[in-house]
């Protein structure tokens, strides 16, 4: 299992923008985004959190303060923050800016879809 990177966030919101541009409230895709992110499997989920960024480690007690059972849910929590912050990124570029940046290219939010 391969952490998902900037890029590959800013590609699935853009090939989603016409459902994210269609809500009244596109920032709060980004936590169903996010959620939808987080591996299932407790291997995987090791697998991705080791992937993680150095700055993404350990952002759990950023949130929390309880210690769960089991160290992978602490580790499923800082792969949601990073997806978190990186798809509402993702989500603003194109709502509010009306552009978002894929494979290295600023891309114009189309006419059709335009508020």
């Amino acid at each position: 299992m391969t952490i998902y990177t900037e890029q590959d966030i800013n590609r699935e919101i853009w090939s989603d923008r016409e459902f994210i541009l269609s809500q009244a409230h596109p920032e709060d895709s980004a936590g169903e985004y996010a959620d939808g992110a987080i591996p299932i499997y407790y291997s995987d989920i090791i697998e991705t959190w080791g992937q993680l960024p150095d700055e993404y480690s350990n952002k759990f007690h950023e949130v929390t303060s309880e210690l769960p059972d089991r160290v992978e849910d602490l580790m499923r929590t800082d792969i949601y923050l990073y997806y978190y912050l990186l798809y509402s990124g993702a989500i603003y570029e194109l709502t509010e800016n009306d552009k978002i940046l894929v494979d290295d290219e600023w891309i114009d939010k189309p006419e059709e879809v335009s508020e």
